[in-house]
């Protein structure tokens, strides 16, 4: 990810908090914390949440580029490209996990629980559901098709059986897996084949697929909701700011 056109700005992954509102349409207080830390940001020129390269945001960049390996021809793996908001790139960015021509997708590798919720949500083909059980995935790849200019969008859930994983973490051990990746060796010391059972993984033939995936149109206004929001986060950062160097 290029940091710099993270910090202090409102980013794909949040979203969720920007178009977050209570019962009679207002901005709930998750909009207006998340626009007390960006105003922050912009204040003192920093990220004020440390890079935590915890267990699982490990496991899930890793997670990503098996994915991708596995994936058809025709996306390209970007998920340390940020994009700016062409209008509003001042306070809007995203990091997509995949392009391709037509559409942007977004990998989620959940552990157990959050993975088949998740996945049955994508497989009902329901934009509604999908919406409403998983907000944080949606309103993140709207706000990214919205960046990349793409029509459709692709969200994907992903957990290997165990024997997927025995070879992934064997890659990990004895090739260069990570290296053609870019992803830190040191960051995986742990992930090893004797340590398989420290992650999560799917029993093999249980009644889920290890990769699910949905494909769908953008609502054209969900994108207008949310540009429309940004332009109110936008706002009330800048009112937050303001109180800062009075």
């Amino acid at each position: 990810m290029q940091q710099e056109l993270r910090t202090g700005h409102g980013t794909s992954s949040q979203n969720f908090r920007i178009v977050a509102e209570n019962q009679d349409g207002t901005p709930s207080s998750a909009f207006y914390t998340y626009a007390e830390e960006v105003a922050i940001e912009q204040f003192i020129g920093r990220p004020i949440k440390e890079d935590v390269k915890a267990k699982a945001t490990k496991w899930g960049n890793l997670m990503e580029c098996v994915v991708f390996n596995a994936l058809p021809m025709g996306y390209e793996l970007c998920h340390k490209l940020t994009v700016v908001h062409k209008k509003y790139g001042h306070i809007w960015s995203g990091t997509p996990d995949l392009l391709s021509d037509l559409k942007v997708g977004e990998i989620k590798c959940f552990w157990v629980k959050q993975f088949v919720l998740f996945s049955l949500a994508l497989l009902s083909g329901d934009i509604e559901r999908v919406k409403r059980e998983f907000p944080g995935p949606y309103w993140q790849i709207v706000g990214n098709a919205i960046l990349t200019k793409k029509k459709y969008a692709e969200l994907i859930a992903f957990l290997p059986t165990k024997e997927q994983l025995r070879t992934v973490l064997d890659a990990v051990e004895n090739t260069d897996f990570l290296k053609d990746f870019g992803l830190d060796e040191s960051d995986y010391f742990h992930f090893r084949v004797e340590n398989i059972e420290q992650f999560p993984y799917l029993p093999d033939n249980c009644g889920i697929d290890p990769v699910n995936t949905f494909e769908f149109e953008v609502p054209f206004e969900d994108k207008i909701f949310l540009t429309k929001k940004y332009i109110d986060f936008d706002k009330e950062v800048k009112r937050v700011l303001a109180t800062f160097k009075q």
